[in-house]
């Protein structure tokens, strides 16, 4: 039988249900993929996954191989199409979290917010020795929490992850394409993202975040132009594009089923959508671009 969409696992898949309603996983990476050979080919979820690697390997994230030398930091985000391509060498601790658990009884916004990476930014990174043993200490607290499950185990892995999360947040911010907008811009464009992680099916217009966000099209537009080098307008478009090409790479569906995935009542229109911002036709796209994740279908 065809593999007609991409592949979606819950923390369900690696954990009992009574383990996985508490939205956490913490495991050993290798344990996990020799019991899990679903893990390796390309998929996708609706958690984060951190993986704090040792070893050489690589990471498939989004139409691009990373490779994996020694001590390294992988992130995945919700919706990321991932997998591991060259995983045989690679050891070492893997958490895996929702928004939900990470939150715990915190009204919204989502704390997870404030941390830049988990919005944008590299998957991959190459660890110096100090931003190693900081990330080896706060997993192994991690990872013994959870593995002794005492009382009050979930605040006690939380106040452990916020750890984790401010020293990832360090070694982000020594990247020099990291320079984030702080204050009330990078709080309006937080607030943009995540709208548009949720309705980028449904809305397609700038003037519909607009007013979901308080602001008009033009004071959006401006913020964006400002700090990210892009219109809304463009932000919007890249986010449809993101989804259409994972479905057309890692997906059987066909064009129409892309589009109407999408929101797009007339897969025409859909498909001169992306020949206009891609210089490719959606099949033209499929044919070129498969070859490079053959590892995702062998």
């Amino acid at each position: 039988m065809r593999r007609l969409r991409i592949p979606d696992y819950s923390l369900d898949d690696y954990l009992d249900p009574r383990l996985a309603s508490a939205g956490l996983y913490v495991g050993r990476f290798e344990d996990s993929l020799a019991a899990r050979a679903n893990r390796v080919r390309i998929h996708r979820h609706r958690h984060f996954e951190l993986f704090r690697l040792k070893g050489a390997g690589s990471h498939f994230n989004d139409f691009a191989e990373h490779p994996l030398r020694d001590d390294s930091l992988v992130v995945v985000r919700p919706g990321q199409v991932h997998g591991w391509p060259d995983s045989g060498q690679l050891r070492g601790t893997m958490i895996g979290f929702t928004q939900e658990f990470f939150d715990g009884d915190r009204p919204p916004p989502s704390a997870l917010q404030r941390y830049g990476f988990l919005q944008e930014g590299r998957p991959a990174r190459a660890l110096d020795p100090s931003a190693a043993r900081n990330l080896d200490a706060a997993f192994a607290a991690i990872a013994a929490e959870f593995d002794a499950r005492q009382p009050e185990w979930h605040d006690v892995i939380r106040s452990h992850l916020h750890i984790v999360l401010v020293q990832i947040a360090r070694i982000a911010a020594q990247d020099p394409a990291s320079l984030a907008p702080k204050g009330r811009a990078a709080e309006l464009i937080r607030r943009f993202r995540l709208l548009l992680e949720n309705q980028f099916r449904t809305t397609k217009s700038v003037a519909g975040y607009a007013r979901q966000l308080g602001v008009t099209p033009g004071h959006l537009n401006d913020v964006l132009r400002e700090h990210t080098g892009q219109a809304a307008s463009e932000v919007i478009h890249d986010r449809i594009l993101l989804e259409a090409r994972r479905c057309l790479l890692h997906s059987e569906l066909s064009v129409s089923e892309v589009g109407y995935g999408l929101g797009y009542e007339d897969p025409s229109y859909f498909a001169r959508f992306f020949r206009r911002s891609t210089g490719q036709s959606p099949m033209a796209f499929r044919a070129t671009h498969r070859e490079k994740c053959r590892f995702s279908r062998d």
